[in-house]
């Protein structure tokens, strides 16, 4: 495999002295030509290199040792006077786009987003993100569900083309036209969230609707736990079931049962937590006075589960 700077650039169709501007080089890997990209941080420092082998046989890119992945462009960041902000995989999708006066950062892979780099965006309104149709644009859906910068997301999907060096490569000439139309065609990251929890709702609807329509839901929950094997402790059992259900409510409700020791409490408890899914409580069998204020475990509208009140231990 050998790819030279000029076969890269007449690739992409780029000019070979705007790409050596954006610091795009040629190196030698044991005698055998390679496009060296260089990703550099805000302060124009490199941070890691990446260079690229082949056009289309893999492997076609190789990183150099040591590095250590970063946003590809920081280093243009402090050039940037527009709002907004595009987020693609890569570096030839960012050369396209910077040809063209469009900013941009490329990510080094799909899944690679780190959560640190968010504040790199901070000045920005709106980040328009490149959803490929591949398990890379799965990917991204993923990342930017996590990532604190969703709700300035915009997604971009291209028709008839994966990214946004494909929409330059199929027309260069139209390529303004065709990406500002991307970009007012983008839909917001909240837009497409709640869409997909329709979605959900509509699915857990279907299979939940028969128990939401039952009159009597702690007759249906008796016999639930009768079929499971579990005999006494109905009375309890329905009580537990209840306060758990509380936790929706503004002011759930606490609950202490108590019995002899070695009575089965702790196993009553188990069985009535294996009706609700793992969002409905945190359990625990100790805990230090300071747990909870270190902890990180989400407790809103979700019950703390002590097994023995000897787990306070205060």
């Amino acid at each position: 495999m050998a790819l030279t700077l000029k076969q890269y650039a007449k690739a992409k169709r780029l000019p070979v002295k705007i790409l050596q501007k954006y610091g795009v080089g040629e190196v030698y890997l044991q005698g055998i030509p390679a496009v060296r990209m260089p990703y550099l941080d805000a302060n124009g420092v490199v941070r890691s290199t990446r260079m690229r082998v082949s056009m289309d046989d893999e492997p076609r890119f190789i990183w150099k040792t040591g590095s250590k992945l970063c946003l590809y462009g920081l280093w243009r960041l402090q050039k940037i006077k527009s709002q907004y902000l595009c987020i693609v995989e890569g570096e030839s999708d960012c050369h396209s786009l910077w040809l063209n006066g469009f900013p941009a950062l490329g990510l080094p892979g799909a899944g690679t987003w780190k959560e640190e780099w968010a504040p790199h965006l901070d000045a920005f309104e709106r980040v328009y993100v490149v959803v490929e149709p591949d398990k890379g644009g799965e990917s991204v859906l993923n990342w930017v569900s996590n990532s604190k910068i969703r709700d300035r997301v915009r997604l971009i999907t291209l028709d008839g083309t994966k990214d946004p060096s494909g929409l330059y490569l199929s027309d260069p000439e139209d390529f303004t036209r065709a990406w500002k139309a991307a970009m007012k065609s983008a839909v917001p990251w909240s837009e497409r969230e709640n869409a997909e929890n329709r979605k959900k709702k509509k699915v857990a609807w279907k299979e939940c609707k028969r128990l939401a329509q039952i009159d009597d839901i702690l007759k249906e929950f008796s016999e639930a736990l009768e079929k499971q094997g579990m005999a006494g402790e109905r009375k309890a059992a329905k009580i537990i079931f209840l306060a758990l259900i509380s936790r929706f409510l503004s002011r759930p409700v606490s609950l202490v049962v108590t019995a002899p020791s070695s009575a089965g409490k702790s196993f009553t408890v188990e069985q009535i937590l294996g009706f609700f899914p793992p969002s409905a409580y945190y359990a625990l069998t100790a805990m230090s006075e300071r747990a909870l204020a270190y902890s990180s475990e989400p407790l809103s509208h979700r019950f703390l589960v002590l097994y023995e009140g000897a787990a306070l231990n205060v």
